[in-house]
């Protein structure tokens, strides 16, 4: 849509970014403008509903190795993370970030597995499968998601 900053948003017409985004387009436009119509204390859902880690870099990166360092270590903060929760989850998710030099942009996919998973090299391997959609661009943003969560079964 040509829209790369927030001043742009701002000033992109809000019908074409309801058309195009719906209620999140009506959303983007009024943040755009400093405006925010959610009731203070509104009600939060109840339970975890993901386990995330989004980081962004502090230097661009472009080896491979040196991203899935960096991919490996997220994938363990989130694994933790369910594991202390005593939660399992069955849906992967992997976003990268490109460099701003890279003029932006990105990707986001997910993978649903059969065997729910708080394992980290679990986690990390379908990470590493998502990964066959990165480009080869500078990375300075990855983020690393579990969700469709449930209760780990603990056994005797």
């Amino acid at each position: 849509m040509g829209i790369s900053t927030v001043g742009q948003l701002a000033k992109f017409p809000l019908e074409l970014l309801e058309k195009k985004f719906g209620i999140m387009g009506n959303q983007l436009f009024y943040h755009a403008h400093g405006i925010d119509l959610s009731e203070i204390g509104a009600p939060l859902m109840q339970g975890q509903i993901s386990y995330g880690k989004s980081q962004i870099l502090l230097r661009d990166y472009t080896k491979q190795e040196d991203i899935k360092a960096v991919l490996l270590e997220i994938c363990e903060e989130v694994a933790r993370r369910a594991r202390t929760h005593n939660k399992v989850g069955r849906t992967i998710s992997l976003g990268i970030g490109y460099s701003k030099d890279e003029f932006g942009g990105g990707f986001h996919r997910a993978k649903t597995i059969d065997l729910p998973t708080n394992i980290t090299m679990d986690i990390y391997r379908y990470c590493l499968m998502l990964l066959k959609f990165y480009t080869g661009k500078t990375v300075r943003s990855i983020s690393v998601t579990l969700s469709i969560l449930r209760r780990m079964l603990i056994s005797s």
